[in-house]
């Protein structure tokens, strides 16, 4: 009986050097993320040592530039594909075995190919083709609502950093999917994609809306929308620059009213000064005023039937009102205060 068994395993190691033998690949492609390492499997069938065959690993249509070359049991770098350049290895000791697996680090996008696993020997030869996907998870998608239209809203869903390229869907609050018309996909010099899709609602909707941006492995994103808190942000943001200008013209009319009054203080403080001096004789000195044209009370009566005043502090300097509420003219010899400051209402009309 044992010496059936040896005769049977020198059998099969004659078969699997002198005779014929198949390669075996995975029929389905291998994900591998951008940056990570990733084994491309490859072995013969049957079993058995590989250490005398030649293993060459190559892109479609660049034989003679393979990515790794076994030959003359050693790996060969002269021919190599440059790309390729200190990111492939063998692992050595699974030849005996039979395996010739490839393995790959720092897979880049670049690397996104077919690659042949080919295996020759004395007396026969063998490959397979395996499929490699590079991988790259896209940003958080972005998400905005604009109005269309009246009462119909825009809302868009837009990603970048992608590949390969993925598959967008929308869907409400109760995960139903909604259709969509528009995706655009653009690719930038790197392979890179970028997605973006726009959808449109009309009222009666409310609740949320969502964008799920996949790759082929699984990995996804995801964004969501509140449609309804959206709208009225969206809405209430309309009055706000027309708030805000109004506000502004109003502070810069307050501002001009200032300086127009200061200006024509002193004007009429000049015409004034040069009036006596032209009218009184010398040596005599004007006649001052014995009653204020106000009284204490008066004014702060006055303005408050308008309903809408504010309070300013002035030096102790008299107000008389000339033609209307805005004019006002300082005289300093009815000055009657006993403060330094003295609190009015200065009224503001709007």
């Amino acid at each position: 009986m044992a010496s059936y068994m040896l005769a049977v395993l020198l059998f099969q190691q004659f078969i699997a050097v002198f005779g014929s033998f198949s390669v075996t690949v995975p029929q389905q492609p291998i994900l591998a993320p951008v940056g990570s390492s990733v084994t491309l499997p490859c072995s013969i069938s049957p079993s058995g040592s590989a250490l005398d065959f030649e293993v060459r690993w190559y892109r479609p249509d660049n034989f003679t530039k393979p990515v790794l070359l076994y030959r003359d049991k050693q790996v060969q770098s002269n021919d190599q594909d440059s790309q390729y350049s200190g990111r492939v290895s063998l692992v050595l000791g699974s030849l005996q075995e039979g395996v010739m697996s490839l393995h790959l680090m720092n897979v880049t996008v670049e690397d996104m190919s077919t690659y042949q696993c080919y295996v020759s020997s004395n007396v026969h030869y063998d490959s397979g083709t395996i499929s490699l996907i590079v991988s790259e998870l896209g940003a958080p998608p972005v998400m905005s609502v604009s109005p269309v239209n009246g009462n119909d809203w825009n809302v868009s869903c837009a990603s970048d950093g992608w590949h390969p390229k993925p598959d967008l869907r929308w869907s409400d609050s109760r995960a139903s999917t909604l259709q969509h018309n528009h995706l655009l996909v653009k690719k930038d010099s790197h392979g890179m994609v970028s997605v973006q899709s726009w959808i449109l609602v009309s009222p009666p909707f409310s609740g949320f809306l969502s964008c799920t941006i996949s790759l082929q492995g699984g990995d996804s994103r995801e964004g969501r929308i509140a449609l309804r808190d959206t709208m009225l942000q969206s809405v209430a943001g309309h009055w706000k620059p027309a708030f805000i200008v109004t506000i502004l013209v109003f502070l810069l009319s307050i501002i001009a009213a200032v300086l127009w009054f200061v200006k024509y203080r002193k004007r009429e403080s000049a015409t004034s000064k040069t009036r006596e001096e032209k009218t009184e004789p010398d040596g005599m000195e004007s006649p001052k005023e014995t009653a204020p044209l106000l009284g204490k009370t008066e004014l702060p009566l006055l303005f408050n039937q308008y309903g809408f005043f504010a309070h300013i502090y002035l030096k102790p300097l008299c107000l008389k009102i000339i033609n209307f509420l805005w004019l006002f003219s300082l005289h300093a010899a009815t000055c009657d205060f006993k403060d330094d400051l003295k609190k009015f209402t200065l009224i503001l009309i709007v």
